[in-house]
């Protein structure tokens, strides 16, 4: 009796091991991938595994900025900062000066006559340091290739911002020597329609912006076309300016972001002075 109680529990032990291993083989060969058998498009296109859905479709968006080609997020050769639409819009961002400050390393000052220009990285980057494009288009003006933020780009019509935090002039040449920032704006597909939109901010003497958008766009097979406008004004203050000798500049109506290097009139110049920070 003794010896039949051993021989019955050894025989459930034996049982119970196999069906652990059977478990453990099929695990194995469900999770598990046979990379030495995958050719070099398979492993091209491999996924994260185990990764949200959101994640996962973020680290295989398309960029363009890196290489001028389409590569996704984990294959560009540079350090790329993405900011999609749905990022935009949950930041309650109103202006692109509002959305580059969420990157690392940029953000905005005053220039002479009142520009406003940007920095990156600790440095101040307005003189042709920052290329800025729109689609692919440079958007620097020629004189210094500098650029002018502020109610400029309307956010309504960017699906997504493309960012190199770091040099991009062995691509881009001598304008991109801090960073590029490429705007991509929404497409026929993106718009599928006509969308109107409008912005108004007040300050507590005079308005702040006020913006109409307008955007069209319809794709029929392989055919499409989208045509987008803005027409709005901003300025930076209503508040009176006083510099360090005690002259005094009004900004109401006088700190427009649409004039470029604007200053006051000769009999504004003898009692005062443009503003030379913000």
């Amino acid at each position: 009796m003794k010896n039949n109680f051993f021989c019955i529990l050894f025989a459930c032990i034996i049982f119970s091991n196999n069906n652990f291993a059977q478990q453990d083989s099929a695990l194995v060969k469900k999770d598990s991938l046979d990379y030495y058998d995958m050719s070099l498009d398979q492993l091209m296109n491999l996924k994260s595994h185990g990764l949200p859905s959101e994640l996962e479709a973020f680290v295989n968006s398309l960029i363009a900025v890196a290489s001028k080609k389409p590569l996704n997020l984990r294959e560009s050769p540079s350090v790329i900062t993405l900011i999609t639409k749905e990022e935009i819009n949950k930041s309650g961002a109103r202006d692109l000066i509002d959305v580059l400050r969420l990157v690392p390393g940029i953000d905005f000052g005053v220039d002479i006559e009142g520009v406003v220009g940007i920095g990156m990285r600790g440095n101040w980057a307005n003189e042709g340091k920052v290329l800025v494009l729109l689609d692919g288009q440079e958007m620097n003006e020629i004189i210094s290739a500098g650029n002018m933020f502020g109610n400029h780009y309307p956010i309504e019509q960017i699906k997504k911002i493309e960012v190199i935090r770091g040099p991009g002039s062995a691509i881009y040449g001598g304008s991109a020597e801090y960073g590029v920032i490429n705007i991509v704006t929404n497409q026929a597909e993106d718009i599928n329609g006509i969308c109107v939109s409008g912005t108004y901010g007040q300050m507590e003497k005079d308005y702040g912006r006020r913006n109409l958008n307008l955007s069209i766009g319809k794709k029929i097979k392989d055919f499409s076309f989208s045509l987008s406008g803005l027409v709005g004004q901003g300025q930076r203050s209503d508040q009176t300016y006083t510099d360090y000798l005690d002259s005094s500049y009004s900004m109401k109506g006088n700190s427009s972001f649409c004039l470029l290097y604007t200053s006051p009139s000769p009999r504004d110049r003898q009692k005062s002075r443009m503003p030379s920070s913000a």
